[in-house]
């Protein structure tokens, strides 16, 4: 009997750990979900924090023929005509991590209208489209 227990226990050890987790994240939330929310927001920052700033060093690390050319940086070490492109969507990306890890649920507001905008955009270029597609 007790074979066939671990042997089963073995088979779904996933699914059970699957199960504990989402019940101890369910409790937690059901006792203070804003707090829980906002340790899991930050702990995400932080861990994004941690792995930009690894980037940097192995970026720093590497020689500009072995490097990607889709960093704005290494762009500019290999003298490529658009290079400053991808600084600028670094900036708005640095800027919009600090953002999160300084005030999480004000960047959740922002980012429900910004993607309440996009689709609308979306939306009206679908439009624009349709009126001008040629069979």
């Amino acid at each position: 009997m007790k074979e066939i227990i671990m042997k089963k226990l073995d088979l779904h050890t996933g699914n059970l750990m699957t199960c504990v987790f989402e019940i101890l994240i369910g409790i937690l939330l059901l006792i203070n979900p804003v707090g829980f929310t906002s340790g899991i927001i930050i702990a995400f920052g932080l861990f994004l924090t941690a792995a930009g700033i690894i980037s940097v060093i192995k970026y720093f690390r590497t020689d500009a023929e072995t490097a990607s050319k889709e960093n704005g940086l290494d762009m500019l070490r290999i003298k490529q005509q658009y290079w400053y492109i991808g600084c600028i969507s670094a900036a708005v990306t640095a800027a919009c991590a600090v953002l999160i890890l300084v005030n999480p649920f004000t960047a959740a507001a922002s980012l429900w209208i910004f993607i309440g905008v996009t689709m609308i955009a979306e939306t009206g270029l679908d439009i624009v489209t349709l009126y001008f597609w040629k069979k």
